[in-house]
């Protein structure tokens, strides 16, 4: 039973994904880009 949830909330969340980082912008919530994420990363690692 709990592998079902699993992959019930994997697939949920890859289908769901695509639709929000459309929709949420046009409804004026700023959804960060992949390279916006990896510069914040990189300046929390060196400090």
């Amino acid at each position: 039973m709990f592998t079902i949830l699993v992959i019930m909330a994997i697939f949920s969340t890859v289908v769901t994904s695509p639709l929000l980082r459309r929709w949420l912008p046009r409804i004026g919530i700023a959804v960060p880009s992949r390279s916006e994420k990896v510069e914040r990363s990189a300046h929390e690692q060196h400090g």
